[in-house]
């Protein structure tokens, strides 16, 4: 019955199917879309991207801190260790039986194997000092030196670790582990003190440091400055005021990780800190966060190769199908 339907009218033998607008405007859109899709994938890559950088760079910031923290505790515990046994050296002995030849050569001979020494001392009460590691002049007197005047005032016993000076007999930059010697009635008799090297653990932190931009350091509960990598060309001696470390620090935190820009050089930074097994010192290892986000950026340059590689394709795709669907069109109007 269909067959006789009124008005039908066969289509015209080769005639090609008429191309409608609707399938223009669905080829123009999937020529959007060919630019749009890798655009956002690019985007929402970049991004996961960036987080997964910044953690494991923040890995690497603790990791690092971790390990200055167990060796600045061996050097330390082995200072305090071989203040012990210069200690029981000269343990019953008065001030003339230690100012003898052979204590000195004792002393030389028990820094000998560690280069994280500078130098091992002993003085009397008045500073006067009766044996040393290395040649020194008799004139000199320690007893103006913070560590010398700290232990000669104070009443316990223990291990302090002294503010940076430049040594008098060696003319190095150092820091003290200093021990209090004692009297037989228990006075004050003198102070024990072994002179350790900064450039010492500024050579292991940038030995350990991860191979981006950072700053690494050795600072007193004080905010004293003990070592410092990079060296700076003005070097400060202490931390600043309104240094967050330093504020963390007087907080008595043991550990923790924060963003902060250096007062020192005024970098923008992620940092790690770790206190220093009992002794009342810090480590602290600092990425710049520009170094830091450089792999995320040479990930972005692949990421947007490929992006750019996929639109390049879906584009060429989608101009193609849209030149045939307007060839179409216009051979259909041609033939009406």
């Amino acid at each position: 019955p269909s067959a006789g339907r009124a008005g039908a009218q066969p289509a015209p033998r080769g005639r090609r199917p008429r191309v409608r607008p609707a399938a223009i405007r669905l080829q123009k859109a999937m020529l959007a879309t060919a630019v749009l899709v890798p655009a956002l994938v690019f985007a929402a890559a970049g991004w996961w991207n960036r987080g997964e950088v910044l953690r494991e760079g923040s890995d690497a910031v603790q990791r690092t801190a971790t390990i200055m923290d167990e060796h600045t505790a061996k050097v330390l515990d082995t200072a305090d260790l071989l203040l012990a046994r210069v200690a029981d050296r000269i343990a019953g002995l008065d001030d003339a039986q230690v100012a003898t030849p052979a204590t000195s050569a004792f002393l030389r001979a028990a820094i000998a194997p560690f280069e994280q020494f500078v130098s091992l001392w002993v003085s009397d009460a008045n500073g006067r000092v009766l044996a040393g590691s290395q040649a020194w002049d008799p004139a000199v007197s320690l007893a103006d030196r913070p560590f010398f005047q700290e232990q000669r005032e104070r009443r316990a016993g223990g291990a302090l670790v002294s503010a940076a000076f430049t040594g008098r007999a060696t003319n190095l930059a150092s820091f003290a582990i200093s021990r209090r010697r004692i009297d037989a009635e228990e006075g004050f008799a003198g102070v024990i003190h072994v002179a350790l090297s900064p450039d010492y653990f500024t050579r292991f932190f940038a030995e350990a440091a991860p191979p981006f931009r950072h700053a690494a350091g050795l600072f007193r509960a004080d905010g004293s400055i003990l070592a410092r990598h990079p060296t700076a060309a003005r070097p400060r001696d202490r931390l600043g005021p309104d240094s967050p470390l330093l504020l963390r620090m007087q907080r008595g935190e043991a550990r923790g990780l924060i963003a902060e820009t250096s007062t020192l050089d005024g970098r923008s930074r992620l940092y790690a800190f770790r206190k220093v097994g009992t002794w009342p010192v810090y480590v602290g290892f600092g990425a710049d966060a520009d170094a830091l986000l450089d792999q995320w950026r040479s990930n972005l340059l692949a990421y947007g190769a490929v992006a750019a590689a996929a639109a390049l394709t879906l584009l060429l795709v989608s101009v193609l199908a849209l030149r045939r669907a307007r060839a179409a069109q216009r051979q259909h109007r041609d033939q009406q």
